[in-house]
């Protein structure tokens, strides 16, 4: 998918085509393009899949019509199939999207045939699928994690551009009082009842909201603790067994407050 920035507010008959993607080896991408965009207007290529989300960002500037990057150095070894590649036109005063097209990088230079055949989607109905997307994988995780935190869930989001994934906030037990013991427990369940089910989510983060009182007496509410787990790494858990695994060890700790932590 192509996503294309207009270079400014009056630049309505501005175009952007990719017209070649290619791989030389696992860590050497290349994109090739052409443009009406002024000289010396800068570019930013981003590579992703709708599983991983960004996977590869690099800049180039466009040149006599055409513009030119790589090698693109991916943050892992990329194999022949359909990715995301978002061109964005950046330093603008304004800018505004135009298409997205989902192509193919494969490994010969001879793409342009099935780049230009790819379908190509409106940034309007691009954004319309994503929110629809976003609002039934929330509308699906509502219920299965109500009877865990009830009332205090604060927030499913699941708004990410291009990987499916989900953030959850909600307020730790008793207004925030609740032991980190019990905390780490409810999001062990969260995390089992999520990627049990059906609904198909590349990653999770469950932030914990609470008050602690900081130095001079003051309480703010604020994230305490939050948690991350991949769906790769979830596939990997036998959750018949959840009571009997330390989790600190399987998810990513990302915020722990140690005034929080301390009071428990």
């Amino acid at each position: 998918m192509c996503t294309c920035a207009l270079a400014s507010s009056e630049s309505k008959d501005f175009s952007l085509e990719v017209t070649r993607a290619w791989i030389d080896n696992p860590n050497a991408v290349y994109i090739e393009g052409k443009t009406n965009l002024p000289n010396e207007d800068e570019l930013q290529i981003t590579i992703s899949t709708e599983s991983e989300g960004n996977i590869a960002v690099h800049s180039t500037k466009v040149r006599g019509g055409r513009f030119r990057c790589g090698p693109i150095d991916p943050y892992r070894p990329l194999t022949p199939e359909r990715y995301i590649v978002e061109v964005t036109a950046v330093d603008q005063e304004s800018s505004e999207p135009i298409y997205s097209k989902i192509i193919s990088i494969s490994d010969s230079r001879d793409t342009a045939s099935r780049i230009n055949a790819a379908s190509t989607k409106t940034v309007d109905q691009l954004t319309k699928e994503r929110f629809e997307a976003a609002t039934n994988i929330e509308d699906r995780i509502r219920p299965l994690i109500k009877e865990v935190i009830g009332d205090r869930l604060k927030e499913v989001d699941a708004s990410g551009v291009v990987a499916p994934g989900v953030k959850i906030s909600f307020i730790a037990g008793q207004d925030g009082k609740i032991g980190v013991d019990l905390t780490r427990k409810e999001m062990e369940e969260v995390y089992q009842r999520i990627f049990t089910s059906n609904v198909d989510v590349s990653d999770v983060t469950l932030r914990a909201y609470a008050a602690p009182i900081d130095a001079i007496g003051n309480q703010k509410m604020q994230i305490v603790y939050s948690t991350h787990m991949s769906k790769d790494r979830a596939r990997m858990i036998n959750w018949e067994n959840r009571k009997h695994l330390d989790f600190t060890k399987l998810w990513d700790t990302q915020i722990q407050d140690p005034r929080w932590m301390r009071k428990q």
